[in-house]
């Protein structure tokens, strides 16, 4: 699921339109799609236990909940009471919520002018105070000069030299103690912890006081899994669920044991590229500090997860001066709440702070410190929509994609029909007869887009990969009273209730359907449905025309390379020395070893020349065809 703010009202509904005919094995997402991963991974979570309370009833009401009007705060959504700054950003919160909820038929300098409002509201005592000041200054100047008696009278001065004096002095002061408050808080409350306006966190301890987006989530997250709040649902849970289906014994990949398998990316910002969560292996190690998370997440959830962190003990030369003054915990793997994997993701620069983790130094010093600290910033940075992390070369069942889209004319929710549809494009340029300031900010708005979304819009253009992706386009339809009023999605968080379930209604629950209708029928069986036989179709033919273009030049290559030996060569060599070098004692092969990688390199040869016969026949060529490379996972 794609990541947006609050777009991800439209998910809930959606979801509950798929699990009605599927079983959910495999759900990522990115920023709020991730928040809908972790709730859609806890219903189904309850339902391999027996019970459909988590859709039924957490899943099913979740838009009538955040439609609803907040307790205590008239005219306000529960959506938009998750949304809480603290005492040092609630200024800029206010004018950032007033330029993002401009209505949709405002131009550019309407919305502008709708944020300098907002600005001059919420500053108003600096505003006021800038005024004055301005004022007096102006008196002052008129009196030090000893200008003519009556100079104050505006009537004495024709063309109004003085007045204009005066108000350029008092517009002047205005600007510059209004612009002093934005730099206070802008240094005191926004850059501090994280660069953000809200941690997500309640911001007040008080019996009665509203809940925040993390705390809101928590319980949410607890309900469907049908367990106590002091009990958080981990990623180890989802993988030990019963059912799923069953593996073969000769997959070497462990994850695809999972019985529930959620995964969740995040962007590393000190170390510039992202992180999938959970995390696995030994390289990508992070550590916490508890009084640093504490500001995050619930009393509840850091109970849990101080229950399975392990202090960093670190190995202390004989050279080190004194041990590490402050504790450090390892951010657990499979025993990670999700909540928190969730919160990594859910990062939108600005609105949420982010996170800090801290990575150990690859070699640091004996008298230096051995942790750098690393910000953790929201999922979509890096990869907004990561579908391809449960790709198989051949899969077993289908992995739909749900993505926030631009509108398409005359279709609010569209899927394609066949394999070869969905190549075309829109585009999403200005039209040359608009001013040249709207042509130049909506250039640089795509230059943005395009730097950040270039992968995720370039994987869904492949065959096998837009067929099975339902695009939603939430731009507000002007024939809607709402639209007329509103901003639909984005980052507007005073949408109104009714809003959210015309959002959830006409654009959630179509998109699974669309999705239902196309893998299940009409009538709804998966073994008349030619969708899905001709999606696995295209899969399996794009891998092998990919996997033959990869696989082109090897033999020749392995046979005859300048300034080097033939692989075989170098193969048979390798149980005489050893074949590599580095900071790692390294040893020759045995012949069991070196007989192993013959037997491969004879196979890739053999598949290289099989290839080579089976392709100039074969009917099916993929557009645009797609290519297999080697790369770091998250």
């Amino acid at each position: 699921m794609k990541g947006g703010v609050v777009d991800g009202v439209v998910y809930p509904w959606a979801i509950m339109e798929l699990a009605h005919h599927y079983r959910f094995k495999n759900l990522g997402g990115t920023s709020v799609g991730a928040l809908a991963a972790a709730l859609t991974a806890a219903a189904e979570y309850s339902r391999r236990y027996g019970s459909v309370a988590g859709f039924n009833k957490v899943m099913l009401d979740i838009p009538n909940q955040l439609a609803a009007d907040a307790e205590g705060q008239p005219g306000r959504t529960k959506l938009f009471s998750l949304f809480q700054a603290g005492p040092q950003t609630q200024r800029l919160f206010d004018v950032f919520v007033a330029l993002f909820s401009a209505p949709a038929s405002h131009s550019q300098p309407q919305r502008w002018l709708t944020g300098l409002t907002a600005l001059l509201k919420a500053y108003a005592p600096w505003a006021l105070l800038g005024v004055l000041t301005g004022t007096a200054l102006a008196l002052l100047l008129g009196w030090a000069m000893d200008l003519p008696a009556g100079c104050c009278d505006l009537t004495a001065w024709p063309k109004g030299a003085f007045a204009a004096i005066c108000l350029c002095f008092a517009l002047a002061g205005l600007l510059i103690l209004v612009a002093l408050g934005v730099w206070r808080d802008v240094v005191h409350g926004l850059i501090p912890g994280g660069m953000g306006l809200c941690t997500g966190k309640q911001t007040s301890t008080a019996p009665d006081a509203p809940q925040g987006l993390i705390d809101w989530l928590h319980e949410g997250i607890q309900a469907a899994a049908g367990r106590t709040l002091d009990q958080a649902l981990t990623f180890k849970d989802l993988w030990e669920a019963p059912g799923g289906p069953v593996t073969p014994s000769s997959s070497t990949h462990t994850q695809r044991t999972h019985a529930i398998d959620l995964r969740m990316v995040s962007s590393n910002l000190t170390q510039g590229r992202p992180y999938g969560f959970p995390l696995t292996g030994t390289n990508n190690r992070l550590f916490f500090k508890k009084e640093e998370l504490d500001a995050y997440f619930p009393t509840e959830v850091m109970n849990c997860l101080m229950a399975k962190a392990h202090v960093y003990t670190p190995v202390l030369s004989t050279s080190a001066k004194k041990p590490l003054e402050e504790i450090y915990y390892e951010l657990p793997q499979g025993d990670l709440p999700i909540i928190i994997a969730t919160r990594l993701s859910l990062s939108v620069p600005i609105l949420f702070k982010a996170v800090p983790l801290w990575a150990l130094k690859p070699n640091p010093g004996p008298d230096e410190h051995p942790f750098y600290c690393c910000w953790f910033s929201d999922g979509g940075i890096c990869a907004n929509f990561p579908i391809h992390q449960f790709d198989a070369a051949l899969p077993r069942w289908p992995t739909f994609g749900i993505m926030l889209d631009k509108a398409r004319a005359g279709q609010a929710v569209w899927v394609t029909d066949h394999h070869d549809d969905g190549l075309q494009e829109d585009g999403d340029l200005p039209a040359i007869n608009t001013s040249p300031s709207r042509q130049l900010f909506h250039f640089a708005c795509t230059l943005l887009n395009t730097v950040r979304s270039w992968n995720d819009n370039t994987s869904v253009r492949l065959p096998g990969v837009r067929d099975r992706v339902v695009h939603i386009g939430l731009e507000p339809e002007h024939s809607s009273q709402d639209a007329k009023d509103s901003v639909l999605g984005g980052l507007n968080l005073k949408i109104t209730g009714a809003a959210i379930l015309r959002m959830a209604g006409v654009y959630g629950r179509p998109a699974g359907q669309a999705l239902v209708k196309k893998f299940l029928g009409p009538p709804l069986s998966a073994s008349t449905a030619t969708a899905w036989r001709e999606h696995r179709w295209v899969r399996f033919n794009s891998f092998a025309t990919a996997l033959r273009t990869r696989m082109a030049g090897f033999t020749a290559a392995a046979q005859h390379a300048e300034h080097t030996d033939p692989l075989s060569a170098q193969i048979a060599d390798s149980r005489i020395t050893p074949p590599l070098t580095g900071t790692v004692a390294h040893k020759a092969l045995t012949k069991t070893q070196a007989d192993a990688l013959v037997n491969v390199q004879q196979a890739l040869s053999a598949l290289e020349a099989s290839f080579a016969v089976a392709h100039p026949v074969q009917p099916y060529k993929p557009d645009p065809q797609s290519e297999l490379h080697m790369r770091s996972p998250l």
